[in-house]
This record gives C-alpha cells, structure tokens and sequence, in this order.
C-alpha cells in the first residue's frame, strides 16, 4: 500500500515539475527567459512578454508550437 502512495506522490511531483523557457531560442537576439512552476504559468508569461516586447496582439499558431517545442523541465 505504501509503495502505490509514493508511486502517485512521484507520478504528482513529476506532472507539477518547474518548467523554463528562453525565448532566444525562438526570436533570434532575445535575452529574455522564464522558469515558472508549471506550464500554466509559464505560458501567461510567456504572452505576457510576447504582448510588450514583441508587439504581439495574437500569438501566431506557429510561434506557439515553436515555443512548446523549446520548452525545458527546470
């Protein structure tokens, strides 16, 4: 029984893992990166920085797939 409990525990922490991203490895000469908690957060940062940097109103379909590609576990 308890080895099924620190089985869901590591399963958990593994799901919830800090998650980092540069976003010089998308837009060439930018210095700007992140690490957040999880994706979630990195992701409202992420647009966050797209909106004022980048000048983004909308995030393209094909810059948002380039940046989950380059996305890192912390």
């Amino acid at each position: 029984m308890q080895i099924k409990h620190k089985r869901y525990l590591l399963c958990n922490t593994f799901v919830n893992m800090a998650k980092k991203f540069a976003c010089g490895d998308v837009v060439n000469g930018c210095g700007w990166s992140i690490v957040a908690k999880d994706e979630t957060e990195l992701f409202q940062r992420i647009s966050e920085h797209a909106k004022k940097v980048h000048n983004m109103a909308e995030i393209p379909d094909k810059i948002i797939q380039q940046v989950k590609s380059k996305i890192q576990d912390a």
